[in-house]
């Protein structure tokens, strides 16, 4: 991989987005439904895909609630959202910490769409020259820890890709 094709996948990796709660189905899922969702809007960012063994881990270690008879809602589908990109870089006791916060705002749909905002706002800077910008102390410490967790997932997902150039 030569310079001309990073700039042009970093380009084209800057450009996914992940989705707001709006977007997000209305309609209860099964768990097929769930990885499908998901594989649809985070696999830009996964390693490796979603699988329902490790949903139904989630579950079991309580990072998500437990789906009703089988279905999982929007909230569930946000989480397992926030889980997998976060997983990739934390652990999951620190991520069941993290998303509880996220979510005990007083709704999770502003939880959600505040990360997802924060997600999709690190992935618009990236130019491939200096994207970091600088956080002040003076701000909110969720979010300077949400920035700083979604730049360790972007980044990593870049030294990957750099990683191709010795190969």
């Amino acid at each position: 991989m030569n310079n001309k094709e990073f700039n042009v996948w970093l380009k084209e990796f800057g450009e996914n987005r992940l989705p707001k709660w709006s977007e997000l189905p209305d309609l209860e899922l099964y768990m097929d439904q769930v990885t499908l969702e998901i594989e649809k809007n985070v696999s830009f960012i996964l390693e490796k895909p979603i699988t329902k063994s490790m949903i139904n881990s989630y579950v079991k270690m309580q990072v998500i609630d437990k789906p009703e008879k089988k279905k999982y809602s929007k909230k569930h589908l946000a989480s397992i959202i926030v889980v997998s990109i976060m997983k990739q870089v934390f652990s999951l006791d620190v991520i069941k910490k993290g998303i509880n916060r996220v979510f005990e705002l007083d709704n999770p749909e502003i939880g959600y769409d505040n990360f997802v905002s924060l997600f999709n706002k690190e992935m618009e800077i990236l130019d491939g020259k200096n994207s970091i910008s600088n956080l002040t102390m003076n701000e909110d410490q969720l979010k300077i820890a949400q920035v700083v967790a979604i730049r360790s997932v972007i980044y990593k997902e870049i030294a990957n890709k750099v990683s191709e150039f010795n190969n």
